[in-house]
């Protein structure tokens, strides 16, 4: 009696473990066949001299500057504080790239680079002035900025916090901040917010919480190298119409006379 008990219990034991394992594989598996279903949405980027006719239009047109959104465009950081998380287990499930901690803040964040950010940005840099304009605090920014500058300078300018701009009670970032040139300047933010505040020189890109398979920069790169050639950005970036024109709505809600009906 005792032995059969005991072999029901060991065999149970063998049925979970084996599971377990069934189960751990399968939600791999499952990953990977996403990644081969996105992988037919991944635009491959071929580098290639430029002809004569596009290096004198480079000469012809001004070098743009590209703004870019830090948290949730170029990376992901979640911050760990063991007495309110417990554990990480609403982390990613991938290893983090960079943790770091700030002394008037409890606990440390992990921040998790979205893929191909470093050969987006060596690319990019070799095509624009390259500007970083996060609604997040400068000390908090910076410790992940440097991280992502540590062997090679991308950014010409930091924009932070303090350096949004407060229209009707909403904080939002203006691409104007960065120059009066607007022809010139191009915003990429994952906000649809940000993106309506600046509706003419926007590009908006899906949020980035730490997916392996994120193709998303990589392919951005084709179109930001065709905006280079344009003489105003605005031309082209006009014509998505995807989100509205915030700071419109913005004005209409504002105005008092709004409900007021005219004879």
């Amino acid at each position: 009696m005792f032995f059969s008990i005991f072999q029901a219990i060991l065999l149970a034991i063998i049925v979970m473990l084996f599971l377990s394992v069934v189960i751990h594989r399968s939600k791999y598996m499952a990953d990977y066949i996403v990644h081969l279903i996105r992988f037919e949405h991944f635009v491959h980027y071929r580098e290639g001299t430029l002809s004569p006719v596009s290096e004198a239009r480079l000469r012809i047109v001004k070098r743009k500057i590209l703004v870019l959104d830090m948290d949730e465009t170029l990376i992901y950081a979640k911050r760990y504080r063991p007495s309110r998380c417990g554990d990480m287990s609403g982390f990613p499930y991938v290893p983090w790239d960079f943790s770091f901690t700030i002394e008037s803040h409890t606990g440390t964040f992990y921040v998790y680079k979205r893929p191909h950010l470093d050969y987006f940005l060596q690319k990019v840099s070799e095509w624009f002035y390259i500007c970083v304009y996060t609604a997040s605090t400068e000390i908090y920014a910076n410790a992940i900025l440097d991280y992502l500058e540590s062997e090679q300078r991308y950014f010409c300018t930091r924009l932070y916090r303090g350096n949004c701009i407060d229209v009707l009670g909403v904080r939002g970032k203006f691409v104007g901040v960065v120059s009066m040139d607007l022809q010139n300047v191009i915003l990429v933010d994952n906000s649809a917010m940000e993106c309506g505040l600046n509706p003419n020189n926007s590009i908006r890109i899906k949020d980035f919480v730490g997916d392996p398979y994120d193709f998303e920069l990589q392919n951005l790169l084709p179109f930001l190298d065709c905006l280079r050639f344009t003489h105003d950005v605005r031309t082209i970036l006009k014509m998505n119409t995807n989100f509205p024109n915030v700071l419109n709505v913005l004005l209409q809600l504002s105005n008092p006379f709004r409900n007021v009906q005219r004879n």
